[in-house]
C-alpha cells in the first residue's frame, strides 16, 4: 500500500520552525482533509458546495484516526 501523503509530508515538515500549522499534531489531519478535498474537486471542475466540502472533511477526519493519526 503506498505511503498516505500526510506521513510523507509530515516528515519534511515536522519541525515546527518550518511551517508549524503542519508541524502540530493536527498536521496530519489537515493535509489529509486537503487531499481528500483536492481528488473530489478533480471529479466535480464545477466545484463543491459548503455542504459537500463539510462531508467530505467529516468523513476523512474518522479515516485519520483509524489510520492511527489524531485521535
Amino acid at each position: 500500500m503506498p505511503e498516505i501523503l500526510s506521513t510523507s509530508l509530515f516528515r519534511e515538515v515536522c519541525d515546527a520552525v518550518f511551517f508549524r500549522v503542519l508541524g502540530g499534531r493536527n498536521g496530519p489531519a489537515y493535509i489529509d482533509m486537503l487531499d481528500a478535498l483536492d481528488r473530489e474537486c478533480e471529479e466535480q471542475p464545477d466545484g463543491l458546495d459548503r455542504a459537500e466540502a463539510v462531508e467530505i472533511a467529516r468523513s476523512d477526519t474518522g479515516r485519520v484516526g483509524q489510520k492511527g493519526g489524531i485521535k
